[in-house]
């Protein structure tokens, strides 16, 4: 019995999750004819990224697993731009802010520090700002905080809260 392999790459079938993924359905009706199994040899395999290419296809397959770092514990991974803490960093054209947002910001954020540019956004129709919410704990993940963007819009006051996930590459 011999091993097969692409550049000492060792052949297999293709992951059946990525057979079924629905990134992956047009493909596998056009070009592989609903196979039920398509052979494939890895070519890269790193931390979060899985690279394979489908024997006499000439077709590559990626696939990203999701990344399992804690961002609020990774420096930089809120926008270095955001350095003025609100509220105590306003500037005093920068008033509309506080006044749409500080009354709200306990009941929709409780707990959390808001970061602003350093632009100054007196005269803007909106204000960005970002800051990290604690999340409950749950058994093994580690990921204990969301990123957080705020947006106050001027007139009409508007908040606007999303979170921040991070969807493919």
């Amino acid at each position: 019995i011999s091993e097969f392999t692409l550049q000492n790459h060792k052949m297999m079938l293709l992951d059946p999750t990525i057979m079924k993924h629905k990134d992956f359905q047009h493909t596998r009706e056009t070009v592989l004819a609903d196979a039920t199994d398509v052979a494939c040899a890895e070519v890269v395999h790193t931390t979060n990224r899985y690279h394979w290419r489908l024997v006499g296809q000439r077709y590559d397959v990626m696939s990203w697993a999701p990344d399992k770092r804690n961002y609020h514990d990774i420096k930089g991974a809120l926008n270095r731009d955001y350095t003025r803490k609100f509220p105590t960093s306003l500037r005093p054209g920068e008033t509309w802010i506080a006044e749409v947002l500080l009354e709200k910001l306990p009941l929709i954020l409780p707990e959390v520090t808001l970061f602003m540019s350093a632009n100054d956004m007196s005269n803007m129709p909106y204000a960005h700002l970002m800051g990290w919410i604690q999340n409950p704990s749950k058994g093994d993940s580690n990921f204990t905080h969301t990123l957080k963007e705020v947006m106050v819009s001027h007139n009409p006051p508007v908040i606007t809260v999303f979170n921040v996930k991070e969807y493919g590459r």
